[in-house]
């Protein structure tokens, strides 16, 4: 609906909600405490199989729901960056890129945040296997 709103109408609906955001949220709030509990969860899981992200990389096989379970959250990860990447394309279209938002923050800022993971060790691991990969697997000439 926002982005078929005048960017003018905008401004009546932003006066509506004060110092409120879609980030401030009762539902993106729970979201978040949600996705921390998942999070947390997986990385018990891994500590009482006596694993690592990247022992469980190199051996999917013996580990197939623990991966299933990891790719997962990489799905729900990268599909909050795809809504934060959007929500920050709604936020130019209606008040602007160069501005604050509705509670004073730069819109700059709510950029900043949209690549931001919910693990960051999913996204490090991949880093090391790559690294690891070269120095491993690298065929000469």
């Amino acid at each position: 609906m926002l982005e078929k709103m005048t960017p003018w109408d905008y401004q009546h609906v932003r006066l509506a909600l004060g110092h409120g955001s879609g980030f401030d949220s009762p539902g993106f709030r729970n979201l978040r405490v949600q996705l921390n509990r998942l999070t947390f969860e997986v990385q018990l899981m891994l500590k009482s199989k006596d694993l690592t992200l990247e022992s469980l990389y190199l051996n999917v096989k013996d580990f197939e729901e623990m991966y299933a379970l990891t790719e997962l959250v990489v799905d729900i990860d990268e599909s909050l960056m795809l809504w934060r990447s959007v929500h920050i394309k709604v936020i130019e279209r209606t008040i602007g890129g160069t501005v604050e938002g509705t509670q004073g923050t730069p819109v700059e800022v709510v950029r900043n945040l949209r690549d931001r993971s919910i693990m960051n060790e999913l996204r490090r691991v991949r880093a090391d296997l790559t690294d690891r990969a070269n120095r491993e697997l690298v065929v000469d000439g």
